[in-house]
């Protein structure tokens, strides 16, 4: 097989062939990226139309990570800061007297070694615009319960509204 070389403008030999297979390679490599760039954009562009739920739900979630960082330290204010001015409950009917309620817990040693189990917490959005988790699993020392949070958002944070508190 007889293969023609050429001298390149610099003195060089340069095959033909390969300089079309170069080419070749430049167009499929251009392709692909135009290919990458358009698959991005288009995810980017679905990405950002992710319904409120989704959105809401990752912030509740964040909320509560937070909770669960405020139990498992024993820091009151951490435990209250996702609590609302209108939290109301059958028993602990207002925020002050949930916090009250919390203060002697911990003063009592009841939420020494903490911790809040999220694995298994179920998001439900409510008719009403609320979200309600459950179970959000607490254990300490006084023992364990489940409860069940209801959040509203209230001027762009999630906070807890009421709640439900079973196995104390």
């Amino acid at each position: 097989m007889i293969t023609a070389l050429l001298v390149s403008g610099e003195g060089e030999r340069v095959n033909p062939r390969l300089t079309n297979i170069r080419k070749g390679e430049r167009t499929v490599r251009k392709s692909i990226a135009i290919l990458t760039v358009g698959m991005v954009a288009a995810l980017l562009v679905a990405g950002c139309q992710t319904s409120p739920g989704v959105r809401d739900k990752d912030q509740i979630a964040s909320v509560l990570n937070a909770w669960k960082a405020g139990f498992e330290a024993g820091n009151i204010d951490a435990i209250m800061a996702p609590v609302s001015d209108d939290f109301t409950h059958y028993e602990w009917t207002t925020k002050d007297t949930l916090r009250a309620f919390i203060e002697g817990v911990l003063v009592q040693g009841e939420l020494d070694n903490a911790n809040v189990d999220l694995q298994y917490a179920e998001y439900t959005e409510n008719a009403d615009g609320t979200w309600t988790v459950y179970p959000i699993e607490l254990s300490a020392v006084f023992g364990s319960a489940s409860l069940e949070a209801v959040f509203k958002q209230e001027a762009g944070t999630w906070k807890i509204v009421t709640m439900e508190v079973e196995g104390i």
